[in-house]
């Protein structure tokens, strides 16, 4: 019989595919009567691949990982300014189903998954003026964040008609929602009533 007493037999990986060593042929287990080359055996198997796609869709990290092992996000993700918010911190990731995943996440995997960084970032502040019904007169001025709601905190106003809340221009459509998105001006909307006469019948 033959023994093999060096280290473990390798084969360069191909691209997604690893081989694990699975022997000899022919088999050392069988009594050898003359000279014998042995070659190793493998079996090809293919690597688990999870892809760290940043908010643009960039890959910023590709990781190739067998059967129970563990992969962290290793590199850096960022996300620049923009209109709305500032300051982008990376606050974790999601999968194609939509499932999330703590931004220190020690991950193993075994189907393919494509993880997209997803991040926090700090509204940016905007002005909102709150006018008179005609625009003509400036009743307040606030600061809000992005995203925020707007809620006027000063006197009613007052005019002719009765104050229903606030558009996006003078006369205007009611507004039901006053989320803000930037600079914004708001405008009161007053509306007249509709008298009652009472007379003796």
């Amino acid at each position: 019989y033959a023994t093999y007493s060096g280290t473990t037999p390798i084969r360069q990986d191909e691209d997604i595919y690893y081989y694990e060593f699975n022997g000899w042929s022919p088999s050392i287990n069988n009594a050898v009567q003359a000279n014998t080359k042995f070659v190793a055996q493998y079996i090809k198997r293919r690597y688990t691949i999870i892809h760290w796609v940043n908010w643009d869709g960039t890959e910023i990290q590709r990781d190739l990982i067998k059967p129970n092992e563990v992969v962290s996000f290793r590199g850096v993700a960022t996300k620049p300014d923009d209109e709305h918010y500032t300051d982008y911190m990376l606050s974790g990731w999601v999968d194609n189903d939509g499932e999330f995943y703590d931004a220190g996440i020690a991950l193993t995997s075994t189907q393919d998954i494509t993880l997209t960084a997803q991040f926090i970032g700090t509204p940016r502040p905007f002005t909102v003026n709150w006018y008179s019904s005609d625009g003509t007169v400036l009743l307040s001025t606030e600061t809000y964040s992005y995203g925020s709601v707007a809620n006027y905190s000063g006197e009613t106003p007052t005019g002719e008609g009765i104050f229903k809340g606030w558009s996006l221009t003078p006369n205007g459509a009611l507004l039901e929602d006053l989320t803000v998105t930037g600079d914004m001006n708001f405008y009161a909307i007053l509306t007249r009533g509709t008298r009652v006469y009472l007379t003796n019948m």
